[in-house]
């Protein structure tokens, strides 16, 4: 190209390479690569070879990769081909795609430090090994752009005026939300809208990808998309051009303007890089041996491996290299995790066996599932000033001061001053049905018993009821998933009897069919009675049996916690009394 051609419009996606990545071995597969290095307005052939050339970068430099391969037709070729009787149509197919990497400064002027970045064409981007790449550059950069104007005039240290600036608006926003699922989801405008519009639970869901109007003039054609990363149209007349927008976006990804408006975002972020994941898989390992019962790590169950539906449930827990039901485990504790660890020899073989995995049976002991241990572990890890959470098998980034206030909110949640019989590690149902039946002047059981209002679904009023009125929604220690049902069942409950009669009248006809005697029957009603005059609160308990030595409500995985703030500030607002019963088995 010269610098006389026309502008030509295109659309571009452009990947930050990490640090010690370079064009030489970013590749999948470098079969098919053919690379060059641009000098001069020309291209010479480079060599994968080569790569200590790459190495030595300097900012600006430029290096090319064409990528070709023959390949069959699609099968919609081939049907119209034989179909339509077109023998040459579609005979010669080829994939063709082109990287174009930059190498731009990242460092300050001590360091100068050069980091890599890949404009992809055609099938290119599919080329490049995900683990070669910044998980979060495009979406810092555009999250950055959509704040504030990006560039300075050349002759001004000033901001662009304030009549360039707009608010931070959103035109796509594509998340990973953790409850009460975990699933990828999005959402796209006709037009940019503010954040609130936008269907994401800012505690908790992870931004994945966002898309808005940039305010930097040079990115202002298009509606901006940034992820993993950045993708925009813009008019492109010379390879220059890529390394100065190269130069821009990169500037943008780096910068923290974001933080006034999109603070949130970093709450909670999930840990991509490949080295930061193997030392924190280390530092779990060293943990869990540190101490039998790990005040930071639990173990918790992977309920979410029963369909929904289903009705069976986890009763006998399995390690590696045992059969039938092994030692006829009912619960799973985090000691003796640490105790089958501690039988290999040495720490790679016990960060290995983090993915060994457990067999889970029902009651009949048929199998439900597997999980690795890893799967089954939820742990606080703290490394120097920052903190991670080990959850479901991945690794996440959290903010210290967000975590702490959903601490500070769970530790306001008052403990339940009822007396629970003690957890032997049955399942839910067996728990409830025992307690109602060997504790009838304590409790009435109505557990799968629903209240069901006219035209609305049914809802479990709770799964027990204390002679104190106290409605009591029990679940055994698990995922987050599998909790957030409780939470908001809970909450659903509450709601349907704060603004239905007819709910509590279902609610005391289910209590005096399930009773086992006259007395609790009447103590329930006077406390049901003066709740709904408004004359004092029902209590609500979430119950949670499990292992609960050296452990406390903060234990729960993070994103449990999150939502058991969340739902008990909904119960309070709703006028009834959230508390928190942690029934142990040992």
């Amino acid at each position: 190209m010269t610098n006389e051609q026309r502008p030509v419009m295109l659309p571009l996606n452009a990947f930050l390479l990490r640090r010690n990545v370079t064009p030489a071995n970013v590749w999948t597969d470098p079969a098919d690569v053919e690379m060059f290095y641009w000098e001069r307005e020309r291209a010479a052939p480079l060599s994968l070879d080569e790569a200590e050339l790459l190495e030595a970068a300097l900012a600006g430099d430029v290096v090319i990769a064409l990528l070709r391969r023959h390949s069959a037709p699609p099968k919609w070729q081939q049907f119209i081909r034989d179909a339509l009787s077109l023998a040459s149509f579609g005979s010669v197919h080829e994939s063709l795609g082109a990287v174009i990497f930059c190498a731009v400064s990242v460092g300050d002027e001590e360091e100068k430090l050069i980091r890599w970045m890949a404009w992809t064409f055609g099938r290119a981007s599919r080329a490049l090994r995900r683990s070669a790449q910044d998980p979060r550059f495009g979406l810092l950069a555009v999250l950055n752009l959509l704040v504030i104007p990006l560039l300075k005039s050349e002759d001004s240290t000033e901001p662009l005026p304030s009549s360039r600036r707009r608010s931070p608006q959103l035109r796509e926003m594509r998340y990973r939300t953790t409850a009460p699922y975990v699933q990828q989801t999005g959402h796209r405008a006709a037009r940019d809208i503010p954040v609130d519009g936008f269907r994401v639970e800012r505690s908790s869901d992870l931004v994945a990808a966002v898309g808005g109007t940039g305010a930097d003039p040079a990115l202002t054609s298009s509606t901006l998309l940034g992820g993993r990363s950045l993708r925009f149209r813009a008019g492109i007349s010379r390879i220059e051009d890529l390394v100065e927008l190269a130069d821009v976006a990169v500037d943008r990804s780096r910068a923290t303007d974001y933080k006034e408006a999109f603070s949130w975002i970093d709450n909670i972020r999930l840990v991509d890089d490949p080295d930061l994941i193997s030392e924190l898989r280390s530092q779990l390992v060293s943990d869990l041996l540190a101490s039998t019962d790990p005040p930071s790590i639990d173990a918790i169950l992977p309920d979410d491996l029963i369909d929904v539906g289903e009705d069976r449930s986890i009763r006998y827990i399995v390690f590696p290299r045992e059969r039938g039901t092994g030692q006829g485990r009912v619960t799973l504790g985090t000691n003796t995790i640490s105790s089958f660890l501690r039988q290999f020899p040495d720490d790679g073989d016990r960060i290995r066996e983090l993915d060994s995995e457990l067999r889970f049976l029902d009651e009949s002991e048929s199998p439900i599932g597997t999980a690795s241990i890893l799967e089954c572990l939820s742990a606080n890890l703290r490394r120097s000033t920052e903190n991670f959470i080990a959850y479901d098998g991945d690794f996440y980034h959290v903010d210290q001061s967000f975590v702490a206030r959903i601490d500070g909110a769970l530790n306001k949640i008052p403990s339940s001053a009822i007396t629970y019989p003690p957890y032997r590690g049955e399942t839910e149902p067996d728990y409830n049905t025992k307690v109602g039946r060997e504790h009838s002047d304590e409790f009435v059981e109505l557990d799968r018993a629903l209240i069901e209002i006219p035209g609305e679904y049914g809802v479990e009023a709770s799964d027990l009821v204390a002679a104190s009125g106290a409605l009591i929604h029990v679940k055994r220690k698990g995922k987050s998933s599998v909790l957030s049902h409780l939470f908001l069942q809970a909450a659903n409950s509450c709601e349907l009897l704060r603004r239905s009669p007819q709910a509590w009248e279902q609610l005391a006809s289910l209590i005096s069919r399930r009773a086992r005697n006259n007395d609790i029957i009447i103590q329930i009603a006077q406390a049901h009675l003066a709740a709904e005059q408004r004359r004092e609160e029902i209590e609500v308990v979430f119950a949670f049996l499990g292992d609960w030595k050296a452990k406390t409500v903060t234990s729960l995985p993070l994103f449990s916690r999150i939502s058991l703030a969340s739902e008990a500030r909904r119960l309070s607002i709703l006028g009834f009394r959230p508390t928190v019963a942690l029934i142990s088995s040992r």
